[in-house]
């Protein structure tokens, strides 16, 4: 017998005694979030809320979350006891805000076990949490409590990484520019409706930017409070990806239909504010003596937004094609399928007033940096990243 045969039989003997090995308690248990010996002493939501009202059953407890790879989507699993008795393929879950979110046991071992999210449970990885207890699955975990979805309302304020982002409802608006407007590349008008969303409620900052990319932009001078500039797209991307990573949510630059959805909040009016160009609300040519200013000077908009007009130029997710509205659809557009340039929308500080109104939009390259270039982030509602 060769050694690679002596080996193979002795991994296969141990795999035997393992899998012989049957868990006692396999009937599922009664959880609640006031305590459980056998389980977990509390349930609790992301964020550290406590659901103590909820009771619902769970599974034998599996173990809890050790880490989580959210590019590979790999989440692994650690218990204080032998966990050799899930074989390879078994399902597994943990609560995400009270539902069931299951994955497959891809590579079990003694103590750990890799996983991964089924399909349609993917949209929690962003959610899961290490330490979070993992179960072992049962018939009708899936439909064994129904929380309802928050309803957020206008005004609605979170903080992530520092970032305050307001709530955006979802809703329908005339994007794009009226007859009685410029048209240049904002014709014609059309009827777009979006899902709500989560918006910064400030271009990012400098200070806000070296966090997260470890140094400045092309512009490392100037206060704090200020908004990074001098950023091209793919460095905008970048510091949304890295952002994503490091804080457990999805966020990515908005869509140009969000954009305008969100700075419009609501009117129909050549800026946010009125028919004619207004200091108090924005910085341009005509006020900001030809700089850039720190954010949330000027007042906001309905949907508590600050500068979404003048400052600076803001970066959107979309290709650009000065023919879109002709052909863009009414469900939340997200621009053409391909271009070699990127929108940018808002204006700046260096701009006339009539190139700071909620319509105006522009092109550049995806690596080119502006002298008054900079960007906002937003979290889509239901925490999904449809950028690309």
């Amino acid at each position: 017998m060769t050694l690679h045969s002596f080996r193979n039989m002795q991994f296969s003997v141990l795999l035997i005694i393992i899998l012989s090995i049957s868990y006692c308690g396999s009937t599922p248990e009664r959880n609640t979030a006031a305590g459980n010996a056998g389980n977990d002493k509390a349930l609790s939501a992301p964020g550290g809320a406590v659901s103590g009202a909820i009771s619902f059953r769970e599974g034998p407890l599996a173990g809890r979350v050790y880490s989580i790879n959210r590019n590979s989507s790999e989440i692994v699993v650690q218990s204080d006891r032998a966990i050799g008795n899930i074989p390879m393929g078994s399902r597994l879950y943990t609560r995400i805000d009270g539902k069931a979110a299951v994955m497959r046991a891809t590579f079990p071992m003694q103590t750990v076990v890799k996983c991964r999210l089924e399909g349609r449970h993917l949209k929690y990885l962003a959610s899961v949490r290490k330490g979070m207890p993992v179960y072992k699955y049962y018939a009708g975990v899936e439909g064994d409590i129904k929380t309802p979805a928050r309803q957020y309302r206008v005004g609605d304020v979170k903080t992530v990484g520092g970032i305050e982002f307001m709530y955006i409802p979802d809703g329908s608006f005339m994007m794009g520019s009226a007859d009685r407007e410029e048209c240049l590349n904002e014709c014609p008008q059309h009827k777009v409706t979006v899902k709500g969303f989560w918006m910064g409620k400030y271009e990012v900052t400098r200070e806000q930017y070296r966090k997260i990319m470890g140094g400045d932009s092309g512009d490392s001078t100037g206060d704090n409070k200020k908004p990074i500039t001098q950023v091209s797209w793919n460095e905008a991307k970048e510091f949304c990806d890295k952002f994503s990573k490091n804080h457990g949510v999805q966020v990515r630059l908005p869509y140009e239909a969000e954009w305008e959805y969100a700075a419009r909040a609501g009117t129909s009016t050549l800026y946010y504010w009125g028919e004619k160009i207004d200091g108090n609300y924005c910085w341009y040519q005509g006020n900001s003596g030809g700089i850039i200013h720190p954010v949330g000077k000027k007042h906001p908009n309905a949907y508590g937004l600050y500068d979404m007009s003048g400052n600076v130029w803001e970066w959107c997710m979309d290709f650009y094609n000065a023919a879109y509205y002709q052909e863009s659809p009414e469900m939340d557009p997200r621009g053409p399928s391909w271009g070699f340039f990127r929108v940018i929308r808002g204006g700046t500080a260096d701009d006339m007033g009539v190139r700071v109104r909620s319509t105006i939009r522009r092109a550049e390259a995806s690596f080119f940096w502006y002298k008054f270039g900079g960007f906002r982030i937003v979290i889509s509602q239901d925490g999904s990243d449809t950028s690309r």
